[in-house]
Formats: C-alpha cells, structure tokens, sequence
C-alpha cells in the first residue's frame, strides 16, 4: 500500500498504482490515484507469470492496444490511461510478494529511464517485505510456543493485559481457565517425549475447538494449557471447563494411549479479582485443588503405566464401546441352610467372539486409576437390573448385590440415569414404591468416601426408594469402620483375606469373631467372602456368620444362580 501511495506522488504521469497479492483473486488489493476506479476494474489474469518463473528481473510495460488488456481497453482510454506497467515483487525469502501495476498516461516516464528507477524502487521494497517477514518471524518466535504453534505464556500475557485493561473500563467480566494434562510425565517416561509432545499437539487443538470462538487459547507451561474468556462469567466459564473435560475424556486421543487421557481445570473471574496476575493465580489455586482431588479419586501411584496397562486399557474402552462389559453373578448362600439367597454381580470383559472372558480383579487397578471405573459400574447396573427383573418375574426373591465406586457417586447424571432405570424396572415387576428393593448396592474400599455425608445424600434417593447398602471388605482398612458410622448399613461383606485364613490362624479367627460381634450388636446380616471349603464355612457358621460366597458355592457365571447348595 505505501509502495502504490509513493508511485502516484512521485510518478508525474501516473494515473493509478495497485498492488495484486500473491496466490490471491485476480482483483486488487489496493489502488491508489486519480484514476483507481480504472485500476480496480483491471484484471491481471493474462499479466502473471506462472507459477513456476522466476520473477522478471525488469519491469514489463504494456500498450494500451496490447490483446491482454482487451478486457480494459474501455476502461483505461475513459481514464487517460495510454500503458500500464508491472513488475513482480518477490522477497528473498519467498514468503511475500505480488504484482504491482503503473497506470500512466504518457509515455514520458518511459522513455526518460523510468523503468530503470522502478525497478531500483522494486528491488527497495522487496527488501523492506523481507524485512517485514523477518519480524514477523521474530514476533512469533516471541510470542508463539514452537510445539503447539499457540501462543506462548509472553504472546497470551499481551492479549490478557489488554482484555483486563479493556474489561476494567467498561466492567465487563472475563474468565481465565487453566488446563492440566493429567499423567503427562508418565506419558514421557514410558513412551517417550515424541508422544508426549503428540498428545500436546492434539489436546492444544482440541481443546481450542471447545472454547468459544472469541477465547484465546495458549500453552502456559509444560503440561498446562490457559485460556482467556472476554465476557464471559465465572459459573459460565466453570461449566464451558467441565465440558471441555468430558469431551476429552471421552475422546480417543493417540491410539497408543488408548483414549485414555484426563485434564484438571482451575477457574477464575474478573472483575472479583483485581488485575490479571491475581486472576490467573486464583485460576491455578483453583487448579491444583482439582488436580489434588483427580488424583486422591483415581488413586494414582508414581509408577508408571505399562505397555500391558495400556493395552488394557484399550480393551476396557473397546468393550464400553460395544456392550463387552458384563456382568457374571456369583451366588450367595445361607451358611446354615445351603440355599441361595443372593447373587453379586461381578464385571467381566468378554471377547469379540464371546468365547472368554476377562475377570475384574485383572483390570479393575487400572480402570480406577485411569478414571474409567464409574463407566464399568454403569454398564454393570444396567445389565444387573435388567437381570434382576427377569428373575423377579420368573418368581425369584433373592437379592442381587452390585457394586458402586465412589467415582460413579461423583457422576449425578450417571446416578440418575441408574435411579430412572431401577423404577422403571422395580413398577414393572409389580415392586410398590415404599417396599425394600431386591438390589444392594456395595460400597467398595478401592475408593475410600472421604465425605460420607455428600455421599449419603447422592445415595438418598435411591435408598428411600428401598435399595440397601453393603459395605465390601470390611475389615481390610479403617474406612469400613466410619462407614458403619455415617451410613445406614444393612450388610457387611467381610474381607475375603481374612476369611481364607480363619483355618489355619489364631489370629484371623479372632479377628473375624470380633467383626462378626460388632455385626450382630448393629443388626447388620455378615457375608464372608472367598469361602473356599468346608472347614471354613463350618468355622464361619460358629461364629455366627450369616452368609457365604466363594468358590465353595460357585465361580462366578453370565447365567443367574439359582441352585440350593447343600
């Protein structure tokens, strides 16, 4: 534009100067002079190089009369216009260029060694485009992280410093939003920084997809993400996060890592914060909580997946996907009179071909500690009540025993989507709404409820509709003792270590003994779980205990039990 700007004042007979951008329509850019509607109507379709030449190194000058410029001829005699000059301009960097066109109305600049001095103008203003290339690059190089191609924490504390500027004179709030991406390091450690740095690349886009379109998204440290939402309040910002959650959570992401991949978020607002830096601060406060509380849930360790994890972990996903998770029941029997009166149901992971079958025990650590366990409960209840209500129509009154993480409780549309079903289900088979229910829910100690109170009063619902709750393993940590405390237990499923060695142990028959007398003062029914043979089951009737499951009675099966066992 300054290039056109100088030729009119400095080019006595020139009529119009535009400037035509490279790879770009055929119409200009820019026009400047006296007779610039001329210029905006020429086409310069027949006056390009192709592609492939290399740019002229003079100026080509063209008569009006010349069969290129047929389509102009009009145009450019209405305007004085007798010849037109162009030249191609190309930095020596190959990133900018284009045509620039002389309109004049003499031929005086031409024959007076004009064309000289235009091109010592072209070569000056190809090195000037040069020069604009080079800060450009260098602008980026500042402010752009050279992984993810966003900006940088320099680039996004520019834009961030404006917008609070902005915001602080006009009070219109924003929201920063900080990302984390949970087990980045393990990542690294195991595969390698080639897929650590693959997985930034695709969550940097990703989660830029999800926000807003008015939101500047930038890598604000190693395994962190910032993002910065103008107009935008706290609580909407909270809910635009936990999307971008779900979303990625849900998301395969690299095939390697199986899809299974996490981020924790931290949000914060202006204007309750005064300036951008106690913003962003509150933000990460905010995330480091989150972080703290994703992992206690997931019960993380400090070793790394491996291969095998992973691969696992596919399968776990590829089984959600397809309906593969199911449930296998195992009976459970009165120890007194051999006769079934429960049943757990337990998940299993079943093959494409349906042939085998891959038992909990062997992916449950993992699932829990890659955050997918509640998606296991989900797909167990639901078959779990589907089966409980064929039995209950068939006539059958035992009761079926499911387990529930403490992950799943902290998914509230999961837990209603489970209560919707258990009524439907329930006013089906004829069960009137106050009556108890035929289904137990077992708290499990791979996740210990450290608030029981939040947890009774997600569960609430579901127990005044007249479902009942078991502790499982109890005995196996200190967690089991608080729960008989906080919650309105009706069941204790003792710890199936200390069952198997109630044979040979002085020490486990005492203390099995004891657990069994706190059960009976509470009026709560024992269940002993891995009751492996007779002497066990005999010991375990002497003391008192109630109920038994193990292997003596039954392996888990994907049909009911239903068979007395004597």
């Amino acid at each position: 534009m300054r290039c056109c700007d100088a030729l009119i004042r400095c080019v006595p007979d020139a009529r119009f100067a535009s400037w035509y951008l490279r790879d770009a329509p055929n119409l200009a850019a820019y026009v400047a002079g006296s007779a610039a509607q001329a210029g905006s109507a020429l086409e310069i379709v027949g006056l390009r190089l192709p592609a492939t030449s290399a740019p002229p190194s003079k100026p080509r000058a063209f008569d009006i009369d010349a069969p290129e410029l047929a389509h102009w001829q009009a145009d450019a005699r209405s305007a004085h216009i007798s010849h037109l000059v162009v030249i191609e301009l190309t930095g020596h960097t190959g990133q900018a260029g284009g045509l620039l066109a002389l309109g004049l109305s003499k031929t005086r600049f031409i024959a007076e060694g004009g064309m000289i001095s235009l091109l010592a103008f072209a070569r000056l203003a190809e090195a000037h485009m040069d020069y604009g290339v080079a800060d450009t690059r260098l602008r980026d190089a500042r402010n752009q992280d050279s992984l993810t191609k966003l900006l940088n924490r320099r680039g996004f504390l520019e834009i961030a410093e404006r917008e609070h500027a902005r915001a602080t004179e006009t009070r219109d709030p924003y929201s920063i939003v900080l990302f984390d991406v949970d087990q980045l390091k393990q990542i690294n450690n195991e595969h390698g920084y080639e897929t650590g740095d693959a997985l930034l690349k695709v969550l940097g886009a990703r989660i830029g997809q999800l926000l807003p379109p008015q939101s500047v998204l930038a890598r604000w440290s190693g395994e962190e993400f910032i993002g910065l939402l103008p107009g935008v309040q706290e609580s909407e910002a909270a809910l635009m996060a936990e999307h971008v959650q779900n979303v990625i959570h849900k998301e395969p992401f690299l095939t390697l890592l199986a899809g299974s991949v996490g981020i924790s978020a931290g949000v914060a607002s202006f204007p309750d914060r005064p300036a951008i830096a106690a913003t962003i601060s509150a933000a990460n406060i905010q995330l480091g909580q989150a972080a703290d509380d994703r992992r206690k849930r997931r019960h993380i360790h400090l070793s790394a997946p491996t291969d095998g994890d992973l691969h696992l972990i596919a399968q776990v996903r590829a089984a959600l996907a397809s309906g593969r998770v199911r449930a296998a029941y195992q009976p459970i029997v009165d120890l007194t009179t051999g006769r079934v009166v429960a049943e757990e149901a337990l998940a299993r992971l079943v093959s494409q071909d349906g042939k085998t079958e891959i038992a909990a025990g062997r992916f449950i650590e993992i699932v829990t500690r890659f955050d997918l366990v509640h998606e296991i409960d989900a797909a167990v209840m639901r078959e779990t009540l589907r089966h409980c209500a064929t039995q209950v129509l068939a006539g059958g009154s035992q009761l079926h025993f499911v387990n529930m993480s403490a992950a799943f409780l902290r998914h509230p549309d999961l837990i209603e989507e489970i209560f919707i079903l258990i009524q439907k289900q329930c006013y089906a088979c004829g069960h009137d709404a106050a009556a108890p229910k035929p289904l137990v829910i077992e708290i499990t100690e791979r996740e210990f409820l450290q608030d029981t109170a939040t947890a009774l009063a997600v569960l609430q619902p579901l127990l005044d509709f007249g479902l009942r709750i078991a502790i499982d393993d109890f005995g196996s940590g200190y967690s089991s003792f608080r729960y008989l405390v906080d919650l309105p237990v009706d069941f204790v499923k003792l710890d199936g270590e200390l069952v198997r060695k109630i044979a040979s142990d002085r020490k486990a028959r005492i203390v099995v003994q004891s657990m069994q007398r706190l059960a009976h003062d509470l009026g709560l029914i024992t269940v002993a779980e891995y009751v492996e043979n007779e002497l066990a089951r005999t010991i375990l009737r002497d003391m008192g205990v109630q109920w038994g499951q193990g292997y003596l009675f039954g392996k888990p099966k994907r049909e009911a039990a239903t068979m007395a066992v004597s």
